[in-house]
């Protein structure tokens, strides 16, 4: 993806690149349990608690984990972009609020 491959240029340990594609690893892990209970449940009961505690580990540890960390360097991300932008305020941006004459 041209998105993770500049951000891993510019920045090599790009902790968002991490993040998002251990995410998106999440995701996929997520997809099979689901898909995989599709096929099992209600039939194999052994094998639908096992993949249900497989869907809850990647929910909980795996996919929570990495939204945990991009939260403040996709932030910081999003505010950077921003800023290049030409004539845009930032929610909460106050040095331009001269009033109107």
């Amino acid at each position: 993806m041209k998105f993770f491959e500049s951000l891993r240029k510019e920045e090599p340990s790009s902790s968002i690149a991490y993040h998002l594609e251990g995410l998106l690893d999440a995701c996929k892990e997520i997809h099979a349990a689901i898909t995989e209970l599709s096929a099992i449940y209600p039939v194999d009961t052994e094998a639908s608690a096992a993949t249900l505690t497989k869907l809850q580990e990647e929910i909980y540890f795996h996919a929570v984990y990495h939204m945990k960390q991009l939260r403040r360097p996709l932030r910081d991300l999003v505010e950077a972009v921003y800023v290049q932008l030409p004539d845009l305020e930032l929610e909460g941006d106050s040095s331009n609020d001269d009033p109107v004459e």
